[in-house]
């Protein structure tokens, strides 16, 4: 891992390299967050409502993942493709929130806060879409986009070739967008189901 540079509250440990790119902070996190949202709509040509985006210790992630059951349902049953959270997007009656992992290196921090918005986006257009591979596929589609706009360095290799669910979620959209465009992206969603 290399010298530690920083040990955080939360236990972590961060070494020189991923501490140089750290986004640590509200402030960071929230203006990366106002970029994101603005590209999103871009993106898909729908407005979304202003989601609170809070950067978090790593405890108090895991206590929000542990407390929200559908979060347990999104997990990969194969355990081989365990993957840390790194964000989530909660709802609790019509508060909705998105919790991000504070000191993330800004690679990841770029592509967990478009994961997870992109999840308030398809909340808000498309609630009904639940098909795990149609639900997380669409978020990494959309966080490879949001990357590869804004943050083109390091990390994208490594979201395009995840073998966990994330990663094959990400390969069917891809597959759709190639056959039909976003569009067809976005009638997986609509349609809760593969198109043909």
């Amino acid at each position: 891992m290399g010298d530690i540079a920083a040990r955080l509250g939360d236990g972590r440990e961060i070494c020189s390299a991923c501490f140089s790119s750290a986004v640590t902070g509200q402030q960071r996190i929230s203006a990366i967050a106002d970029v994101v949202q603005t590209s999103i709509v871009e993106l898909l040509g729908k407005e979304f409502d202003r989601i609170p985006v809070r950067a978090v210790p790593m405890n108090v992630l895991q206590d929000k993942l542990n407390e929200f059951s559908y979060v347990s349902k999104q997990k990969d049953p194969n355990p081989d493709n365990f993957v840390r959270e790194l964000g989530v997007f909660t709802v609790s009656g019509r508060k909705t929130e998105i919790l991000v992992l504070d000191a993330l290196p800004e690679d990841l921090a770029w592509q967990t806060i478009a994961h997870e918005m992109a999840h308030a986006w398809q909340h808000q257009h498309y609630p009904m879409a639940s098909e795990l591979v149609i639900v997380e596929g669409f978020a990494q589609w959309v966080a490879e986009q949001i990357a590869h706009k804004h943050f083109k360095r390091t990390g994208l290799e490594k979201l395009r070739n995840r073998r966990d669910l994330y990663g094959r979620g990400f390969r069917v959209m891809t597959r759709l967008e190639d056959r039909g465009g976003k569009e067809l992206v976005l009638k997986a969603l609509e349609q809760n189901a593969l198109p043909q």
